[in-house]
């Protein structure tokens, strides 16, 4: 912002400018780690995809503009703390 007087329109270049190579690896890890989650619960077919879906357009969004500062993610993480909030009830109904 300094040197430009605007925001990079990367969120990686911008987390690298701000963070350094730490908060890289943390957003990285973020992403990481959601995905190992969805991959190793219980939930059905569709809501997997539902959750990868959201993982998906959320990195992508990271790479073409900013997403971890845009309002417009609320959608993907609302969804993402739904999917996985409801891991507990989703391993109570598959082991009856």
């Amino acid at each position: 912002v300094v040197v430009w007087g605007n925001f990079a329109h990367n969120d990686w270049l911008e987390l690298l400018i701000n963070n350094g190579l730490v908060g890289v690896v943390l957003y990285l890890m973020l992403f990481v780690g959601i995905s190992r989650f969805i991959y190793k619960s219980a939930f059905p077919p569709v809501v997997r995809l539902s959750g990868y879906l959201c993982i998906l357009i959320w990195f992508l969004q990271t790479v073409f503009s900013m997403g971890y500062t845009s309002i417009s993610n609320a959608e993907y993480i609302l969804l993402l703390g739904l999917i996985v909030g409801s891991e507990k009830h989703y391993r109570e109904l598959k082991n009856g």
